[in-house]
């Protein structure tokens, strides 16, 4: 069972262009903090469609820590790929073009009631929807000499979310149903994303009701050594729906083109 389009149609049929599976990282995002965060400010640069690493790992020489980085690819403000602050991102979801509707199906329970409306983002790229996602392709390139990644799933991303409504990701599997849940606010269970090195993660992204939601990603890493890398949390905004289009008037925290080194 699969997620079709278009907007206003209902999670699970027959999708023209099927959400395939991504492999290389599994874990649960925990509970969300509900609140009227509606009124929340769009950010300096906001994305409306394309795609972005919304997640991009590295390692920061300078500040001798893992950096979170959103590394946009949309094209909207600028060509080419560039590295951007959280803080200064809003991911923007177009209401009418996300909405579905949950499926009368077990599988999909997670998700609310049958016929429920929820706001998707899908795992396979709508070129009219963000297609956010998260990687570590940087990450080995930018440690220290010597430092190497310890195997399986070293790289820890811790999340929490405050928002109006419940947050969930899944991939879709060969028969077209959820698996890999790596975010269920409803669920109660670690906010912890595990993933690989050299990973790149793109997944459905569902949102059950309209508003503006922030999360809070820590990162962390282990090295072969058995050594713990750690890095400052950083905020991520999404807006589901029709909301502020002014960014606020203070400049970017960081230059959006420069890179660790």
């Amino acid at each position: 069972m699969q997620i079709e389009r278009p907007a206003r149609a209902t999670v699970g049929g027959v999708m023209a262009t099927a959400l395939l599976a991504t492999a290389g990282v599994t874990g649960v995002i925990g509970g969300t903090a509900h609140s009227a965060a509606a009124a929340t400010g769009d950010r300096d640069f906001v994305l409306t469609q394309g795609h972005i690493d919304l997640f991009d790992v590295r390692y920061d020489s300078a500040a001798r820590a893992l950096r979170l980085q959103v590394k946009d690819e949309t094209g909207l403000h600028a060509s080419g790929s560039q590295l951007r602050a959280p803080e200064d991102v809003t991911i923007a979801v177009d209401e009418e073009r996300a909405e579905l509707q949950v499926p009368p199906a077990p599988a999909y329970d997670f998700l609310g009631d049958p016929g429920d409306t929820i706001y998707v983002l899908p795992e396979v790229q709508d070129s009219a929807l963000p297609w956010p996602g998260w990687s570590t392709e940087e990450l080995a390139g930018t440690l220290p000499p010597g430092v190497t990644l310890a195997g399986g799933q070293p790289v820890g991303l811790s999340v929490t979310v405050e928002g109006p409504g419940e947050v969930h990701t899944w991939q879709s599997g060969a028969s077209g149903g959820p698996i890999n849940r790596y975010v269920d606010t409803s669920d109660g269970g670690p906010d912890i994303i595990p993933v690989g090195p050299n990973n790149h993660v793109h997944t459905n992204w569902s949102f059950s009701e309209l508003g503006s939601y922030e999360l809070t990603v820590t990162p962390t890493a282990r090295t072969s050594t058995g050594a713990s890398l750690t890095g400052p949390a950083s905020s991520y905004h999404f807006r589901v729906g029709d909301g502020p289009t002014t960014p606020p008037t203070t400049p970017p925290t960081t230059p959006p083109t420069t890179p660790p080194t």
